[in-house]
């Protein structure tokens, strides 16, 4: 007669493990991952820090620097 055959030698079990395994193994390497190359966290008062960058630059200074150091005057337009 034809008997069945036990599930471990059946293909689907072995298929459905494989996939949940992968599954397992790639969220395992994401948390590898993110623990490895975690960002630092931000200081307590970085609004602060940074209005206090953009108050000690001066406006023709940034426009200096991106006009390769030379000065622009309202007569040039």
């Amino acid at each position: 007669m034809n008997e069945p055959k036990p599930w471990y030698k059946e293909f689907w079990p072995w298929f459905i493990i494989g996939l949940l395994g992968s599954v397992v193994l790639a969220s395992l390497v994401t948390v590898v991952i993110a623990f490895r190359y975690a960002d630092e966290p931000i200081s307590g008062n970085y609004r602060k820090q940074g209005l206090a960058i953009m108050e000690t630059k001066e406006p023709q200074e940034d426009a200096a620097q991106q006009s390769g150091g030379e000065r622009l005057s309202p007569e040039a337009r």
